[in-house]
């Protein structure tokens, strides 16, 4: 007969249960024991099981923790990266953004025209509006020139963010100085009638490269409609 020793399932911590009665070839009482790993029911007793596991696979060795901290390290240099790209994004965008410069006005002359008025053909936009009437600058930018500019009247000069060099002329009054960082929309100065004027409107010139330009091709490329 064979003496056998089973799993028990229970609270015990033996884990063995110990059957006889077993006949061999030769009819000889021997004793077996079979050990496998207790099986816990009890709630608790499982609970601190796994918390001892845990601790246990803490323990890494000292590569596997190093590894993981690179990993870590690289994963938020990725997020930075990503957040450095997406306010330059909306840097370049804000770059181009470009609003009218008064918000009510009557178109008296365009770029390119001829007239007794200029000495050569009209070097930019015209719009008329009362005097006093709000200025804001079309684009970012920074203002480079404010004052009296001859027969400009009082003129600013912004610098964009996309590089153009913009002009408001004629005004009666100046709200930017030098140096000024301004954003598109920002007030700068006041409808006038300074300088060689026939009557109260805002000149408006876009110059690439010291030439002007078209002021309303400038603007329709940027989605508005002077």
């Amino acid at each position: 007969m064979v003496g056998l020793l089973i799993p028990h399932v229970g609270h015990g911590d033996a884990g063995l249960l110990d059957l006889t009665g077993v006949a061999t070839d030769d009819e000889q009482p021997s004793r077996v024991a079979v050990r496998t790993p207790l099986i816990e029911t009890d709630p608790e007793r499982r609970e601190r099981a796994v918390s001892r596991d845990a601790v246990r696979g803490s323990a890494a060795p000292p590569g596997a923790r190093l590894l993981r901290a690179e990993v870590r390290q690289l994963r938020e240099a990725r997020t930075r990266l990503g957040r450095q790209a997406d306010r330059r994004t909306e840097e370049l965008a804000a770059a181009r953004r470009w609003v009218l410069p008064i918000a009510a006005y009557r178109k008296t002359a365009r770029f390119g025209q001829s007239s007794g008025l200029w000495s050569s053909t009209h070097t930019g936009l015209d719009l008329a509006a009362p005097t006093g009437t709000s200025i804001r600058s079309i684009s970012a930018g920074t203002v480079t020139s404010a004052g009296d500019a001859g027969s400009y009247g009082l003129r600013t000069v912004v610098r964009a963010d996309s590089g153009e060099e913009l002009w408001y002329c004629h005004q009666s009054r100046l709200d930017v100085g030098v140096g000024d960082v301004v954003v598109a929309g920002q007030l700068i100065g006041a409808v006038g009638a300074t300088g060689n004027v026939t009557g109260s409107h805002l000149h408006l010139e876009v110059r690439s490269a010291g030439s002007p330009g078209d002021p309303e091709s400038a603007m329709r490329a940027r989605g508005l409609r002077p």
